[in-house]
């Protein structure tokens, strides 16, 4: 009666957070279930995103959920937060038939897992008295990235970005989500110039016991109000359908897709259809083309849902489109702690090293004179430990439940303790002990060479000025390690997202490698290069907020494209 957690997990925490009788464990790089403790609830099952969570009793072979051959206006192939808002808008806006193809057991792609982003000028800037920050927000940002963006494109993200989010108001509820915060407001970093609007804190009706999807986090919630209102439009998502090549015809012209589901294939006869498959954090080809070190020395964490495989971009290449990897920003290296459990995420503070395999620190959080940095994209070795005293660990659980504004969270400052301690205990990626000797025994260092380093780094800390520049969450300056317990969280490299992909123009129109735009196919959010050219240029626009934006601006491209047809 024991369920299965499936090889492809992905560590996202959820099934960990929702089990009754906590018989999920932690292995280091995925998650186990005890199948002597497992009463068979299924509870895991449903709040498991990539659906890889199975009762191996009760597999029977799948029915055939379609039939072989549909047709529609418009294809959307990816159920993400960029996929249905292109779906809603355009079927929303020109009344055509719509269908989503998701290959996933639930629709939400890394849109659930996604908490908040900013806006720069909205209604709600404007009912404020506000100033309209977004032109000098887009120059800004364009310079700053040494004018690699598209300017076009971006200029339409930007503006796009306010649209939408005027947009997804229109439909009630939505709303809760977010709240208008202004420079010096409880939690809003320093050094943000201009009033945000964003997502402080999770909402109340939308938590781990709704097992449509993940966590109540922002990204949820437009998702399942997607769905909601796409529903009366008459939009049908099909889930575990997986897209596997788009079809043209004989001008060139996009009309059809060729897609799998577990009864067998399935061809959907379109006029358009939009790619919003994702990135390729789970492709290894694909991520390793773009930085062949990055698989070198060090686990890789991959914080993204399983089916963020490159589909879209696999699928576009082979009809001739335009791809671009090379260009690509260098994917995350830095501390891994767990990826969506509150708790962990709040440990790593900004001020506290890193340790190898040796016992040796190898790159300290923090700015200023003396400090050791280092991109761990370059280590050699199997892992690194970020280490914390105690005194640490609360300093940084309070800062982040205050910066969060955080009501509902699952952490708490007079619990917050007992749950680090808890993880500590699970087998999750966090270390205990009293001395420091202790925690080289558990983190598997050489006791000797860490005490020693620790010392040094204590003497370099209080050495250290304390008038630093600040980091985006506070000020940067080294943290000591002197106060028992100690707490060791586990880290390597981890890739976020993976950007770059299918090229497109302005009007996010997939082209060709001659330039020319292919009719009828357009690309949005990780699938396409979109703004993320160089280095960190796209990051710097969040990745979040380019998924919603594009995805709004396709989809009313596509409503105009069907319109006409």
């Amino acid at each position: 009666m024991a369920y299965y957690i499936g090889p492809r997990c992905s560590a996202c925490h959820y099934c960990y957070n929702e089990c009754p009788v906590h018989a999920i464990r932690f292995s280091g790089t995925s998650y186990e279930i005890d199948e002597f403790k497992c009463i068979g609830c299924g509870k895991c099952a449903q709040v498991c995103p990539s659906g890889i969570i199975y009762d191996p009793m009760n597999v029977s072979e799948p029915e055939p959920h379609t039939p072989q051959e549909l047709e529609c206006d418009l294809v959307v192939l990816g159920g993400g937060g960029s996929g249905l808002v292109a779906a809603v808008r355009a079927a929303q806006e020109s009344g055509c038939r719509v269908i989503v193809l998701e290959k996933a057991k639930k629709p939400g792609g890394n849109t659930t897992l996604g908490h908040g982003f900013l806006m720069r000028y909205t209604k709600w800037h404007e009912k404020a008295g506000l100033p309209d920050v977004r032109e000098e927000y887009l120059n800004k940002l364009y310079e700053d990235t040494g004018r690699v963006m598209d300017y076009q494109l971006l200029r339409d993200a930007t503006y796009g970005l306010s649209d939408m989010f005027d947009w997804l108001c229109t439909f009630g509820d939505v709303e809760k989500c977010f709240k208008l915060m202004k420079p010096g407001d409880p939690g809003v970093p320093p050094g943000i110039p201009f009033a945000m609007i964003d997502f402080p804190q999770r909402i109340e009706n939308v938590n781990s016991s709704d097992t449509s999807m993940g966590p109540g986090w922002m990204g949820t919630f437009v998702v399942r109000k997607m769905l909601e209102v796409g529903e009366k439009l008459g939009i049908q998502v099909y889930t575990e359908h997986k897209a596997e090549h788009l079809l043209l015809d004989d001008q060139g012209h996009f009309c059809g897709v060729q897609a799998s589901n577990p009864g067998g294939t399935v061809t959907i006869h379109a006029k358009g259809c939009i790619l919003a498959t994702g990135g390729f954090a789970h492709n290894d080809q694909l991520m390793t083309r773009t930085n062949p070190d990055f698989f070198r020395g060090v686990p890789v964490k991959r914080l993204s849902v399983a089916g963020a495989t490159g589909d879209g971009i696999t699928m576009a290449k082979e009809i001739g489109a335009q791809v671009d990897l090379e260009r690509l920003r260098v994917p995350a290296s830095g501390p891994v702690h767990h990826p969506f459990n509150y708790t962990v995420m709040s440990l790593g503070g900004f001020g506290s090293p890193m340790f190898d395999q040796t016992g040796h620190k190898v790159v300290l959080h923090g700015g200023g004179p003396g400090n050791p940095t280092g991109p761990l994209d370059k280590m050699e070795g199997c892992f690194v430990y970020t280490v914390l005293d105690s005194d640490t660990v609360r300093k940084n659980g309070e800062a982040a439940i205050d910066r969060n504004n955080d009501p509902s969270a699952q952490s708490s400052k007079e619990n917050y303790q007992k749950e680090i301690d808890l993880e500590a205990t699970c087998g999750l990626p966090v270390r205990k002990a009293w001395t420091l000797e202790g925690l080289a025994e558990k983190m598997g260092v050489n006791p000797a060479a860490f005490v020693e380093e620790v010392a040094k780094h204590n003497q370099e800390a209080e050495n250290e000025p304390t008038d630093t520049p600040p980091g985006p969450f506070g000020p940067m300056t080294p943290e000591t390690i002197k106060t028992a317990p100690f707490y060791a969280v586990y880290g390597g490299r981890f890739s976020e997202s993976a950007s770059g992909g299918v090229v497109t123009n302005t009007q996010l129109e997939v082209v060709k490698e001659s330039g020319e735009a292919i009719p009828g196919l357009w690309a949005v959010g990780d699938a396409c290069r979109g703004l993320f050219l160089k280095d960190d240029s796209g990051g710097k626009f969040g990745e979040m907020p380019w998924a919603m934006a594009s995805g709004y601006l396709a989809g009313g491209y596509a409503a105009k494209a069907m319109a006409q047809k």
